[in-house]
């Protein structure tokens, strides 16, 4: 009996299925680069960062920039997070004033609505393309007959008088 190539199904039943990132090595690496930036904070230059770290000089900046990078992100997203949940509050309280019969909020639900869709990002431009087409036979014909009249009016030459 011989062994297929691929391993067929066999093959693939028995290979296991290996995690993308080890959570055992993350880790340490987020800690590390925490502490980095906190002793980047502190005024430490990156030189002390590296001893205390155990690292090199180039992988205490990359730890620090790498951390300032992640909490960027991050206070990015609560203060987004925090923002549309305000405005969730105001739309809600708007709306029910509005069906109440107060019918004068609608400008600002909607301005409410248009700040919503500019923090996340649904204004967007469109792109639009733009095809002319322009019918050039009509100045060709104009430009034949403005040609063929100026040939009219050239009067032929005299022979007798070129002599």
């Amino acid at each position: 009996m011989a062994a297929s190539k691929g391993g067929g199904r066999a093959g693939k039943a028995l290979r296991k299925k290996t995690p993308l990132v080890n959570n055992s090595l993350v880790e340490p690496l987020l800690l590390r680069r925490a502490k980095a930036l906190q002793l980047r904070l502190d005024g430490e230059p990156y030189e002390s960062i590296a001893a205390t770290l155990g690292v090199d000089t180039m992988t205490a900046y990359n730890d620090v920039v790498q951390a300032l990078r992640l909490s960027i992100k991050e206070k990015a997203e609560e203060v987004l997070d925090v923002e549309l949940k305000r405005l969730d509050k105001l739309h809600a309280s708007l709306w029910r004033e509005f069906n109440a019969g107060n019918l004068d909020l609608s400008d600002r639900i909607l301005r409410v609505a248009e700040r919503r869709s500019k923090l996340l990002g649904l204004d967007a431009a469109i792109r639009v393309d733009h095809k002319v087409e322009v019918d050039v036979s009509k100045f060709i014909a104009e430009a034949i007959q403005v040609e063929a009249k100026e040939v009219i009016t050239i009067e032929p030459s005299d022979p007798d008088e070129e002599q």
